[in-house]
């Protein structure tokens, strides 16, 4: 807390003394950020606490039954949505070009900045009535020294809750936007915003959980003439039109901030690990043979999100397990689709991105399948074909080797990727001595390294068979 303290009376210190005989305009300006962090969350129609309650006892509802038979709402179910996003950008990374429903800064950062942690058991949820109208918040977020004090605080990435079905983002936080829980359903906020702006104070959110309703709210900006003041109000509006100018010391007013970081509390987090995720993991029955099932595959590449252009469930390796590839992307106009990438479901469930470029090609629909089995050596492929609906095309190829997925070499480097009616692999080689030809051309494959090579190109022409 000392640390802090002192560096906050420095910097006011130095803004003091470089605000003397400067203009407004010769100071920093304050970041589009913390304008955006305090805007208030859009209006809807709210439902009344009664409305709530009686929304409980919808039997559409997940319910769970307790030992003394009363039937209670299942709320983490009903915070799925919250939990799959959260998770999925754990598990695979921020995506800066898609668009999040959940993710917040904190989070995201979190996520790109991270020290080798396991941020599956880092990052917790906490799921409690936190506003008091019996429908419980759920918060997002992670205990961490961060200010390098050596005193571990709770904060606070996301609060959400429930409007019937629908999932309402409270409030969210970031490095420079933060929350911290006070108890009590109260709420510590610190922000800054270039060398001038300071922010903090208390808050608490309304009994609906909608809205964030402030009880104190202190900043700092720069006045008319250049110099820095300080400044309260109640309605956690950042205008200095619209507060008070506090005539207090620098150290009166950062002993205010002190106040408040002491009153801050742990919340005791679950690891969002611990929470079951249809995206990554699925139950399985302890007397299940073949592992992953074709039901369950499906049900996870829909959780994936866009349209599953290809889905193919098998023993790919030959161990006697499944596992699958799925394409996901949306439809071409041409009966075919934009692959925005390849998914791996391994047998237990969990998924991995294999592949995401596809240098603007099309994937084309095949009615056969994209399975390519060689019995003969009990393995099989993944592949389709992409193009731009011209006479040439590439195909990517997907395998798996002693429960490993991988793409071999050959993968989006050849034309085609067969199997033949005497088990052998072959791709083509184009020919145009006379006209467009596309000759059949052998594949040699290493099943040590799960590598092909290409071999004999033969004189008999595909279009031939």
């Amino acid at each position: 807390m000392k640390k802090i303290r002192i560096l906050m009376i420095l910097t006011l210190l130095m803004l003091a003394l470089a605000s003397c005989g400067k203009s407004g305009s010769e100071l920093n300006e304050p970041d589009d950020d913390i304008g955006e962090e305090l805007e208030e969350p859009e209006k809807k129609e709210k439902k009344t606490k009664k409305q709530k309650k009686e929304k409980e006892n919808d039997p559409e509802e997940p319910k769970e039954e307790s030992e003394g038979g009363h039937v209670e709402v299942n709320y983490s179910a009903m915070y799925k949505p919250v939990f799959d996003e959260v998770l999925g950008v754990i598990e695979y990374g921020y995506n800066m070009d898609k668009e999040y429903d959940y993710v917040s800064g904190g989070l995201s950062e979190k996520v790109m900045y991270n020290d080798d942690e396991d941020l599956m058991e880092t990052i917790g949820y906490y799921i409690e009535d936190i506003s008091g109208d019996g429908v419980p918040e759920l918060l997002i977020g992670c205990d961490e020294d961060y200010y390098g004090d050596g005193e571990s605080k709770s904060f606070i990435y996301s609060a959400f809750t429930l409007d019937d079905d629908d999932i309402i983002n409270t409030f969210s936080g970031a490095a420079r936007s933060s929350y911290n829980y006070l108890g009590d359903g109260h709420f510590y906020y610190f922000g800054s915003g270039g060398a001038s702006i300071t922010i903090f104070g208390e808050n608490h959110i309304s009994e609906d959980g909608w809205e964030v309703i402030w009880d104190d709210f202190y900043f700092t900006d720069e006045k008319d003439d250049g110099t820095v003041g300080k400044f309260y109000n109640t309605t956690g509006v950042f205008d200095i039109d619209e507060a008070e100018e506090l005539q207090i010391s620098d150290r009166q007013f950062l002993r205010k901030m002190d106040d408040y970081e002491e009153r801050c509390e742990m919340i005791p987090w679950e690891p969002v690990g611990g929470y079951l995720n249809s995206i990554s993991r699925i139950k399985r029955k302890a007397n299940s043979e073949t592992g992953l099932t074709e039901k369950d595959a499906a049900k996870i590449a829909d959780n994936i999100g866009g349209t599953v252009c290809a889905l193919e469930c098998h023993d790919y390796d030959g161990n006697g397990t499944n596992e699958a590839f799925v394409v996901i992307g949306e439809d071409d106009e041409y009966g075919g689709y934009y692959p925005d990438a390849v998914w791996f479901i391994a047998d237990d469930g969990t998924t991995k991105v294999m592949r995401t470029d596809f240098d603007d090609m099309s994937m084309y629909s095949d009615e056969s399948g994209y399975y390519v089995y060689n019995p003969s050596e009990n393995v099989g492929f993944f592949s389709a074909e992409c193009g731009g609906y011209g006479s040439g095309w590439l195909n990517f190829i997907f395998g798996v080797k002693d429960g490993r997925p991988y793409e071999p070499d050959l993968s989006m480097n050849t034309e085609g990727f067969y199997i033949d009616q005497y088990d052998e692999f072959y791709t083509l080689t184009d020919n145009f001595d006379d006209g467009h030809k596309y000759m059949i051309t052998e594949l040699e494959y290493d099943r040590k390294t799960g590598q092909f090579r290409k071999g004999r190109v033969t004189e008999e022409n595909w279009g031939d068979w």
